[in-house]
């Protein structure tokens, strides 16, 4: 089934998943994420559970009331190409081992 893109005339696929690569997809969640949740930082909000924009922008409320002044914004959009892809894999290979 196509839908259309909004703002231009193309269209593209809708895909749902089946139940059963739903299933593994959930199953597959509960097993690695507290694997790679050990390696993450605590000021790493970006989907990760139990955490949202909120908790971060929080965070930053906190440091400015301790009288930290400074923050910096970035766009990482840029860094969602192939390159990003073999950087969170390779980290992976090591781990998928157990």
């Amino acid at each position: 089934m196509l839908i259309p893109k909004p703002g231009v005339k193309e269209r593209r696929p809708l895909s749902i998943p089946a139940v059963r690569d739903r299933v593994v997809q959930a199953a597959l969640k509960i097993v690695l994420e507290p694997v790679f949740e050990a390696d993450f930082l605590p000021c790493s909000f970006g989907f990760r559970p139990k955490r949202s924009a909120h908790d971060a922008l929080q965070v930053l409320i906190d440091e400015a009331w301790k009288g930290k002044r400074w923050v910096v914004e970035t766009d990482i959009g840029w860094s969602w190409g192939e390159r990003t892809s073999l950087l969170r894999l390779g980290p992976g290979r090591d781990r998928s081992r157990c």
